[in-house]
């Protein structure tokens, strides 16, 4: 059984040139090609806020610009965009620049990023306890930790409503649309937290509903709502409407809404799967650790059972997802996934249908497991926290990784035998 483990004190992303992104890609860059390829370098912002702006200088559609992902808004990041578009754009701002470096036959696109490299420092250090960091370097660098899907994929999770998706699958798109417009968001508003619950409660009377609204999202959602649902409507010709109107909102958010799910799923077959392992005797010794969406378990002891993994890639929940090589740890995550959508009442075949234009849910492959080189270098006085010591850690990890998780399993707090 697994233990519960604490984290040593750290602090990363404490100002933006503190966690630094540099995106790895195998995009072909030369003088001539149908698509310009620029450099996005940026500061606290995200990277579509950053790409809206050269849109609105330049008035070009933003369908013409592709690129591998969305970089983290609080880091120094540098990352490929490439724009179907012959004019020079480039355009620099307070916080980016977007500067031409050459063409390409093709676009951008997530698969083309063959890793990204990160410099971080990480700051709040206790001097006491900077041996445990240095043998957790050694640790990491050793057996590598689980791929796990970090908090910021799940900005949409709600600790009460959970996950307005399943409502989808449940075959209760009124629920789906009523929790993914209304449920708060993490930094959001007292303001804002209010009027949406005061919303909620009304929720079905549409013409006080729209006299509460703000956003011109919630106006569209309830102007159709009013307009198109009366007494007389079955449940099927209602759910209708709150499908179609669920369309209509940003297909980003819809997007993101199938992802976070579907990288929950991911996460809890993953964590459940390890600790069958750490269940057997003289098997994989592991700790678990806390997060907003449920916890997650780490392996502390390298052994042949956790080299094994390091080569398995799992395929997602969705659409296609294909057979299990019996007797893997992949095989193990099946039979948990299974046994998940039992308990959440969603039945597989709901899964195979498509029941938005503009998003869907898709399987895709993700590594089970991560195997950074990290070097850890420069410990110094820490000049943001008095008495407190940094140090710059720098590491590569492959497309969809996160550097926070990283960090989880390098400042884990595990009592040494």
């Amino acid at each position: 059984m697994s233990s519960y483990a604490g984290f040593l004190a750290y602090r990363v992303k404490m100002q933006p040139e503190d966690f630094c992104v540099e995106e790895e890609s195998t995009l072909p860059i030369q003088k001539h090609g149908a698509f310009a390829v620029y450099e996005l370098k940026k500061s606290d912002w995200n990277t579509v806020d950053a790409l809206l702006q050269v849109q609105k200088k330049f008035h070009v559609p933003l369908k013409l610009f592709n690129y591998g992902g969305k970089k983290d808004r609080h880091a120094f990041t540098r990352q490929l965009v490439t724009v179907e578009d012959s004019r020079d754009l480039s355009f620099d701002s307070d916080h980016f620049s977007f500067k031409r470096i050459g063409c390409s036959d093709r676009p951008m696109i997530p698969e083309l990023i063959r890793s990204n490299r990160f410099r971080l420092c990480v700051r709040n250090i206790l001097e006491r306890e900077l041996p445990s960091i240095e043998s957790a370097v050694s640790r990491v660098n050793a057996m590598g930790f689980p791929n796990y899907f970090d908090d910021q994929r799940f900005a949409s999770y709600h600790p009460v409503a959970g996950f307005a998706f399943l409502s989808l699958f449940r075959g209760d798109p009124e629920s789906a649309l009523r929790f993914t417009l209304l449920s708060p968001y993490g930094g959001e508003k007292t303001h804002a937290k209010k009027r949406k619950k005061a919303i909620h409660d009304l929720w079905g009377q549409w013409k006080e509903c729209l006299d509460l609204s703000q956003t011109s999202m919630e106006r569209m959602v309830f102007q159709e709502l009013k307009k198109r649902l009366g007494a007389s409507k079955t449940k099927v010709q209602k759910d209708k409407v709150y499908l179609e109107t669920m369309d209509r909102l940003p297909r980003e958010e819809l997007s993101m809404g199938f992802s976070a799910l579907q990288s929950w799923i991911f996460n809890e077959c993953l964590a459940r799967a390890i600790r069958d392992k750490n269940s057997h005797r003289g098997g994989v010794q592991t700790v678990d650790i806390k997060t907003k969406t449920g916890d997650l378990a780490f392996p502390i002891r390298a052994n042949q059972e956790v080299e094994s993994w390091k080569r398995c890639q799992y395929h997602l929940i969705g659409p296609g997802q294909p057979a299990i090589a019996e007797g893997s740890i992949c095989e193990q995550m099946r039979s948990w996934e299974d046994r998940l959508l039992e308990i959440l009442e969603i039945n597989r075949d709901s899964l195979e249908k498509r029941y938005l234009r503009s998003a869907f849910l898709k399987s895709h492959q993700r590594p089970i497991w991560c195997q950074p080189e990290l070097t850890m270098e420069n410990v110094r006085k820490d000049s943001l926290n008095n008495g407190k010591l940094c140090y710059d850690v720098n590491f590569s990890l492959p497309r969809g990784a996160y550097a926070t998780m990283a960090m989880k399993a390098l400042h884990l707090r595990i009592k040494e035998k």
